[in-house]
């Protein structure tokens, strides 16, 4: 398998692993290319938030990368 295969099938691992609306604002986000208040607009909640789910993500998926490598 690939390296490239590999290391989006640790992301996909660790995105599946998340909590349903930190998943949810993160692919809407960085696959689908919402904006954040349209995110929070359809999901009812405030910018902010929208803004933590996604910081959440990253670091999530950060760390799951992180811990493959030792």
């Amino acid at each position: 398998m690939s390296r490239a295969l590999e290391l989006l099938e640790r992301i996909e691992t660790v995105v599946a692993a998340m909590d349903p609306l930190t998943r949810e604002v993160f692919l809407l986000h960085r696959v689908d290319g919402w904006p954040y208040p349209r995110i929070a607009h359809v999901l009812g909640i405030d910018v902010t938030d929208v803004e933590r789910h996604v910081a959440a993500a990253i670091v999530a998926i950060d760390r799951g990368l992180c811990r493959d490598r030792r």
